[in-house]
């Protein structure tokens, strides 16, 4: 399975990688949204891990984009943002899912293993 996480902040993307190699998964990373579109148009991905808030707008955009399209994705957020509000907004924009990612740190790992699963759900 072939993912593609879209993170702007570093050290949230490696543990997002590394994790997700270890558990047999090929992974890409874009920090923002340019890049995460440039990856979308040329190479083909099983899923994408979505962060919300990165450095050149905001992640339901690419969302918004994808659903449009004729590409056939699953994506799922994963946001620090945790309102209903938040979540609502990104299932409307076509998000399959919101995860609520806190930052790589010792509570990380339980919340790992429940994004894994979503993935393979997915």
């Amino acid at each position: 399975m072939r993912l593609l996480i879209v993170e702007d902040n570093q050290k949230m993307a490696r543990f997002l990688q590394q994790g997700l190699q270890e558990a047999g998964y090929r992974t890409q990373w874009a920090a923002d949204l340019s890049s995460a579109r440039e990856k979308i148009a040329v190479e083909e991905f099983d899923l994408v891990l979505l962060d919300l808030m990165l450095p050149d707008g905001h992640g339901l955009s690419i969302c918004r984009e994808v659903r449009r399209s004729s590409i056939t994705l699953p994506i799922l957020v994963l946001s620090a943002l945790s309102t209903i509000d938040e979540k609502v907004a990104a299932l409307d924009a076509g998000a399959d899912g919101h995860r609520i990612a806190s930052g790589a740190g010792p509570k990380s790992e339980s919340m790992f293993g429940r994004w894994t699963s979503q993935v393979r759900a997915t």
